[in-house]
């Protein structure tokens, strides 16, 4: 039995801040714990990604193309998808609710109060628990249909699609905790969580890496299999210590209201069903590459675009990822569709206006921010690129190094992209009715067929293999930029976005275009042979640090003022 229904509030006319309440926090707390969530973000990203990346430079020299294009590509998406279906949705909905300071109920006090804070903590967690039927059901499934290759089959490839299955399922049992860590901002409990599991799962795959090697026995994707299994067992055991409360106090528990109780809030599991359905196309947009790549080319050339992924994901998945999911939390709390109050309808307006502010003005900012490190990396990356990969990879790998060096030196451009999309869509997803939602799910299904048409033109008519990819990526992230920017301009409509706020000032453009053909000159003559590697390095490291001097000369009022908000919050 759900719960009651609230009063759908159109766009139009419905106040976009959360009325101050017991169970919701004031919008300068909310500020203040985003601010902090994102610390512990940014922390666990650099943590997991120079981690990650640190026992990759090592498991490279031990594992060829073919084997490191299974497990990164096809493992990885077939964990991701069964994830992202399974989960997505609840997580979005539930960052719209408003954050509570309650605890759960206690184990045998029987049925919680509807309406109360902790009642609002039930909601959160019983609705978390329906992603483990969907995403077990998923797993059983890809466990006995995943297809075999035609060919020779990997070394325990049975084996290793079927411990990727168990681990997602493992995985999915921590989403109770996850969502009140989420849902009362804390931060630090997914931080230390996601933290040991990252560290065991890199000690697994590698120790199970080198004692093959040693023994010289091929294992295929094991050790990245089994190094799976080991996260997923230390996220769940860790999670449930961090919450310092017994498990009783997480099950599933009746929600009692006037006429009879309910497991399951309605408007939220709806709002969870919309969005779940519109991650499917929001999916094929976000792991597309791998589902192209896996489809249009071999098992060697998707081991090259994995290599040149891993490398050029590093810097998004540190700032980007972090920022983008501390920045829907926030646009969730500040303009998630308001609870029915008797507050007069004068305190209502003025705290939607305040609210907008705060989002506009957190929207423009990190807009920019995202803005001055897209100069940089456009002015440098590129030409770059090549030689950072080449100086990192090891002799199995020289060979692919020049592809996967194109790969990498075309990410650059993707990144900026990338960053901005992510913003703009945490945006749309943290404010979009579940009509507007269901807009977006028809518009994610010309962009899903504009990527594979795309895909399918720079990798097969133009030949461009895995590079053609990334710039398929470009093409469909624009896409969903202008969808984006549209929807933006029109929410704000009453009082407008001056977006010249969101971009660099003249001068540092003006400067990135100088630095940028510097670089394209050094790096002309590193491939023809005129400079060598620790010259063409010199003048990379010149040109970095003049682009860091011109941003804080011409941007240092911004900086400054980013600087004594963050000290502030």
């Amino acid at each position: 039995m759900s719960g009651q229904t609230h009063k759908t509030i159109n766009i139009k006319d419905r106040p976009t801040a959360r009325e101050s309440n017991a169970s919701s926090p004031s919008s300068s707390s909310v500020l203040a714990a985003t601010a902090q969530g994102a610390k512990y973000l940014i922390f666990l990203q650099f943590f997991s990604r120079i981690l990650t990346f640190g026992m990759n430079q090592l498991v490279l020299r031990y594992t060829s193309p073919e084997v490191f294009g299974f497990a990164t590509v096809q493992l990885e998406l077939l964990m991701i998808t069964i994830l992202f279906l399974s989960r997505e949705g609840f997580r979005n909905a539930l960052q719209r609710a408003g954050g509570s300071l309650a605890k759960p109920a206690k184990s045998g006090s029987g049925q919680v109060q509807d309406g109360t804070p902790e009642g609002d903590v039930q909601r959160v967690i019983n609705l978390a628990y329906l992603p483990l039927p969907l995403g077990s059901s998923l797993a059983f499934l890809a466990a006995c249909l995943y297809p075999r290759p035609s060919g020779v089959a990997p070394p325990y490839f049975t084996l290793s699609v079927s411990l990727y299955c168990i681990s997602t399922v493992i995985e999915l049992l921590s989403e109770p905790c996850f969502a009140l860590a989420q849902y009362r901002t804390q931060f630090s409990i997914r931080a230390k969580s996601e933290a040991a599991a990252v560290l065991g799962r890199c000690l697994a795959t590698l120790g199970v890496t080198l004692m093959a090697t040693k023994l010289n026995h091929p294992v295929g994707a094991l050790p990245f299999a089994v190094g799976q299994l080991t996260y997923a067992v230390l996220l769940l055991t860790t999670y449930l210590l961090s919450t310092s409360l017994p498990p009783s106090a997480l099950l599933l528990r009746s929600i009692s209201r006037p006429g009879g109780g309910y497991f399951f809030y309605r408007p939220a599991l709806n709002l969870a069903a919309t969005m779940t359905a519109q991650g499917v196309f929001k999916h094929v947009l976000t792991e597309g590459d791998r589902m192209l790549i896996a489809w249009l080319s071999t098992e060697y050339d998707q081991g090259v675009y994995a290599l040149a992924v891993n490398y050029g994901s590093l810097f998004a998945r540190i700032l980007f990822q972090p920022i983008e999911e501390s920045s829907r939390n926030l646009f969730g709390h500040l303009l998630g569709i308001s609870k029915t109050t008797d507050d007069d309808d004068k305190k209502k307006e003025t705290g939607a206006v305040a609210a907008r502010d705060q989002a506009k003005s957190m929207l423009l900012t990190t807009l920019r921010l995202y803005s001055l490190l897209s100069v940089l990396l456009l002015s440098l990356g590129s030409s770059y690129a090549p030689i950072a990969l080449r100086l990192l990879i090891g002799r199995r790998w020289s060979s692919s190094s020049s592809s996967a060096g194109d790969v990498l030196a075309a990410y650059c451009y993707y990144l900026p992209l990338m960053s901005t999309n992510g913003i703009f869509e945490a945006f749309v997803a943290s404010t979009a009715t579940p009509g507007q939602l269901r807009t977006h799910s028809m518009w994610m299904v010309l962009f899903s067929a504009l990527f594979v048409g795309s895909g399918w033109v720079f990798m097969r008519t133009l030949d461009m293999g895995a590079e053609g990819l990334v710039w398929a990526n470009c093409v469909n992230l624009f896409a969903r930029i202008i969808w984006a920017f549209r929807y933006i301009n029109i929410y704000f409509s009453k009082d407008g976005v001056d977006w010249r706020e969101g971009v660099p000032s003249k001068g540092l453009l003006t400067a990135g275009v100088v630095v940028a053909a510097m670089a394209r000159e050094s790096a002309r003559r590193w491939v023809c042979g005129e400079f060598g590697d620790l010259k063409h390095l010199g003048v990379g490291v010149v040109l970095g640090v003049g682009s860091l001097v011109c941003m804080v000369v011409y941007e240092r009022g911004f900086l400054r003022q980013v600087g004594s908000t963050i000290r502030r919050r």
